[in-house]
């Protein structure tokens, strides 16, 4: 898994929580 990668993984379960 890349650092972008990891970003949008964050990104995804910060959406997915909201």
């Amino acid at each position: 898994i890349r650092s972008h990668e990891v970003a949008i993984a964050e990104l995804s379960c910060l959406s997915s929580s909201r």
